[in-house]
């Protein structure tokens, strides 16, 4: 199995006013009673506000459908619309900057989350951020995309095995069992 990130950066996007925008991404995975928790926090950290934000993409397991979601955070998954900057990709799931959760305590970061049914291995995949105020120089109908500049942990296909827990106790097996008797009879 390849390794992948749990940290990448994007950087360089130049607006149309000549600002360049740097962020950074980590992501964070947990699995908890057959539910994996996804994580991505996405940091500004050229400025302090998350002003040119306007939408986030991740590669997701290619098979997975909205059944496999328990929560989507408000992402649309598979959906191909114009915030999507995977939609070459035969699978993804993407927010509006509107649909994550800004830090009260810190303005330029802004996490998109997403509970999964199941809990999958980590694989390399892409994640995209677009920028609402630039249009892509090659087709003006197409948004300005970044992308992680390394393949950050996204969700794969396979799906872990549960762990069992241990039996409580010592099991016996039908031979091992001595009938007791009482001798206390009257």
């Amino acid at each position: 199995m390849a390794t992948c990130l749990t940290e990448t950066t994007i950087l360089g996007i130049k607006q149309s006013n000549n600002k360049v925008l740097n962020y950074n991404i980590k992501v964070k995975v947990s699995c908890n009673n057959n539910m994996q928790l996804w994580e991505y926090i996405v940091t500004d950290i050229t400025y302090d506000r998350l002003d040119a934000l306007s939408n986030f993409s991740v590669e997701i397991c290619e098979t997975f459908t909205e059944s496999n979601f328990i929560d989507r955070g408000g992402g649309k998954v598979n959906d191909s619309g114009q915030g999507n900057c995977l939609n070459n990709l035969p699978a993804t799931i993407h927010w509006d900057k509107n649909n994550g959760t800004i830090d009260p305590n810190n303005l330029n970061k802004i996490t998109f989350s997403f509970i999964l049914d199941g809990c999958f291995e980590k694989i390399p995949g892409i994640v995209a951020i677009k920028d609402g105020d630039i249009k892509n120089p090659s087709d003006p109908n197409l948004p300005k995309c970044m992308f992680g500049e390394d393949e950050i942990c996204t969700p794969g296909c396979n799906q872990k095995p549960l762990k069992q827990r241990p039996p409580r106790g010592t099991p016996f097996s039908e031979e091992e069992i001595t009938p007791i008797f009482r001798s206390d009879k009257k």
